[in-house]
């Protein structure tokens, strides 16, 4: 069993640290991270967004949709990319009375 402690000082609503809590358990399910480097002309690629990946040597179970975590420029004018699995069933709205 794994366990993870959260500070959630700015939240004085007990169902908002429900929901969060709730969303970042759910997420911790979606693990799949991936690191790539890309060309620099990808620049529009922004942390938060959402895209799709493929590769051709990934197997095809591999998810294909993941939240860009990091974008960091090389010294060699490259593009270093951090994804990690994204699944939108994560934000389903849930009544934090069920929780």
């Amino acid at each position: 069993m794994f366990q993870k402690a959260i500070g959630l000082d700015l939240v004085v609503d007990s169902d908002s640290a429900k929901l969060i809590g709730n969303e970042l358990m759910k997420q911790s399910r979606f693990d799949t991270t991936i690191e790539l480097t890309l060309p620099h002309t990808k620049q529009t690629i922004e942390p938060m967004d959402i895209i799709t990946f493929e590769h051709p040597y990934l197997p095809s179970d591999t998810p294909t949709l993941y939240r860009v975590l990091n974008v960091a420029l090389r010294a060699d004018g490259t593009l270093q990319i951090q994804l990690q699995e994204y699944n939108a069933t994560v934000y389903d709205e849930v009544d934090p009375a069920t929780l």
